[in-house]
C-alpha cells in the first residue's frame, strides 16, 4: 500500500543509540561497504534501494537532483537508509516528502533496515523523519510485512498519525530450491497439467532447454532475448514493453549486468 506518515517532534528526552544524518548520493557512495552490508543484511533487503540499482538509474539519467538519503548509523555501520525527494509528491492537498520514485517506473518504498537490532534502527529512522518534518509518503510498502508492522507500531507508540493512502493486493513469488517443490505447493493440479501440455507443444517444435546465467555473454544474450520476447507480445503491441520507450531497455541492461549483479529477490516477511 501507499502509506502517509506525519512524524512530530519527540516528547521528552531519551538516550540515542542510533544517530541519523541526511546524505547526498556522493556521501553515501563514499561508504560502499556499509551500504552493501545493509542491503544484504536488512530485514527486507529491498534491492531497489541497493547501490547497483541507484547506479543504474543514474547512468540512465533517472535520478532526481533533489534525491537525498536519510541514514541511521550505529557502531560505525549503517542501520537504516531511506532514499527520498523532499516535497517530491502530493498527499491530498499537501506537499509531502516521498520515497524515491523514478519516472516511468514504480519502486517498492520499503526502507532498508538492519535485521539485527531492528527496533532501534526503526527508532533512529523515525528520529530522522521527525527532524525533516512535513508529511512522508512511502509507496508500495507491504503493511503486512515485518518492516511495515514494526514501522506502523513504532509510529503508534510515538503518536505519529499514519494513514493508508491506497491499499491493494499484489502478487508475490515464494521461491523454492527447485521448481517441482514450488509447483507442488503453489500451483493447482490443473495449472501444472496445463504447463506440462504447453511444454510438450514447445518440444514438438524443437529442442527445449532451461539455463540460468548470472554473468558474461550468456547473461547479456539472455537479457536481450527477454527484451525482444516481451516486445513481440501484447506489451509490445500496447507500447508498454521495456524496449518500447527509452530508457527501458538501457536501464534493464544496466540492472541485469555482470557488474551490477542486482538481480536479487527479497523475502516476503
Amino acid at each position: 500500500m501507499n502509506l502517509a506518515v506525519r512524524p512530530q517532534a519527540l516528547r521528552g528526552e531519551r538516550a540515542r543509540r542510533v544517530e541519523t544524518e541526511l546524505l547526498d548520493l556522493a556521501a553515501l557512495e563514499a561508504r560502499p561497504a556499509c551500504w552493501d552490508r545493509l542491503a544484504a543484511e536488512a530485514a527486507y533487503p529491498n534491492p531497489l534501494h541497493s547501490r547497483p540499482v541507484l547506479a543504474a538509474h543514474r547512468a540512465c539519467g533517472l535520478l532526481d537532483a533533489r534525491l537525498r538519503f536519510l541514514a541511521a548509523s550505529a557502531d560505525g555501520g549503517l542501520r537504516a537508509m531511506l532514499p527520498f525527494v523532499r516535497n517530491g509528491a502530493w498527499t491530498g492537498a499537501r506537499r509531502s516528502h516521498a520515497v524515491w520514485l523514478p519516472p516511468l517506473f514504480a519502486v517498492n518504498g520499503t526502507p532498508l533496515v538492519a535485521a539485527r537490532g531492528l527496533p532501534e534502527a526503526i527508532d533512529g529512522l523515525l528520529d530522522g523523519m521527525a527532524a525533516a518534518g512535513a508529511l512522508w509518503r512511502l509507496p508500495m510498502l507491504s503493511i503486512d510485512g515485518r518492516i511495515g508492522r514494526e514501522l506502523t507500531a513504532a509510529c503508534a507508540q510515538r503518536g505519529f498519525p499514519v494513514e493508508a493512502v491506497g491499499s491493494f493486493e499484489r502478487a508475490v513469488l515464494h521461491r523454492r530450491a527447485r521448481y517441482e517443490a514450488y509447483a507442488r505447493d503453489r500451483l493447482s493440479p490443473n495449472r501444472r497439467k496445463g504447463l506440462r501440455r504447453r511444454l510438450k507443444r514447445l518440444e514438438a517444435q524443437g529442442r527445449v532447454a532451461f539455463a540460468t546465467f548470472t554473468e558474461g555473454e550468456g547473461l547479456r544474450q539472455a537479457v536481450d532475448a527477454f527484451l525482444a520476447l516481451e516486445a513481440a507480445g501484447w506489451k509490445g503491441r500496447r507500447g508498454t514493453a521495456l524496449a518500447a520507450r527509452d530508457p527501458g531497455a538501457p536501464l534493464t541492461r544496466a540492472l541485469f549486468s555482470s557488474r551490477a549483479r542486482a538481480c536479487r529477490a527479497a523475502p516476503t516477511s
